[in-house]
């Protein structure tokens, strides 16, 4: 078992539904951000409209650690995970100060002011590159179409150190704020 506990130093973004680095994910996949201190937030359709809809537009949501706790548990409960299946691949790299206050200031805005959601463009893994550019992280956006798969490649070739942990995921709360986040094979 892989843990790592997120520090105010650290941030990152995790993949669902991707069983390894070297693999596609299933169905374009999702992506959700790690902020300094390891809470998940993600960026998602606020419905179940099916997918013509979401490529149109549809209202979006930003979802904490307790949303997803009641609408995702497979992304922050390891058991959940494990009866679904749904494997993770969390990326985590070092973070500057303000770059931390950047990426938490970035998703607390985007939850206040309830975004389209839209399969191009608009979607999890176009706000996690735009809160990693506006920090400073990774500057220009993900290459090609947005997508988690091509988030993930861009950053692997960027010149950012990634680490890198792949399995079944859990998030458990711990004191200051802080998540250990642990991932199992």
């Amino acid at each position: 078992m892989g843990k790592v506990t997120v520090d105010q130093t650290m941030a990152g973004f995790i993949l669902r539904y991707k069983a390894s680095t070297s693999t596609p994910s299933e169905n374009l996949g999702h992506v959700d951000a790690v902020l300094p201190g390891g809470a998940p937030f993600g960026f998602y359709a606020s419905g179940r409209d099916g997918l013509l809809r979401s490529i149109v537009s549809t209202e979006g949501v930003v979802m904490d650690y307790p949303l997803l706790s009641a609408r995702r548990p497979e992304y922050v409960d390891m058991k959940s995970a494990r009866a679904k299946p749904c494997r993770s691949v969390l990326a985590v790299f070092d973070v500057s100060p303000a770059a931390a206050r950047s990426l938490w200031s970035f998703w607390g805005y985007l939850r206040s002011r309830a975004p389209v959601y839209r399969a191009a463009g608009s979607n999890c893994a176009s706000y996690i590159a735009e809160a990693l550019d506006e920090a400073g992280i990774l500057k220009g956006g993900v290459d090609g179409i947005d997508t988690p798969d091509h988030l993930l490649d861009t950053v692997l070739r960027s010149k950012l150190k990634v680490f890198l942990l792949e399995g079944f995921v859990s998030f458990t709360p711990r004191p200051k704020g802080e998540f250990l986040v642990e991932l199992e094979t």
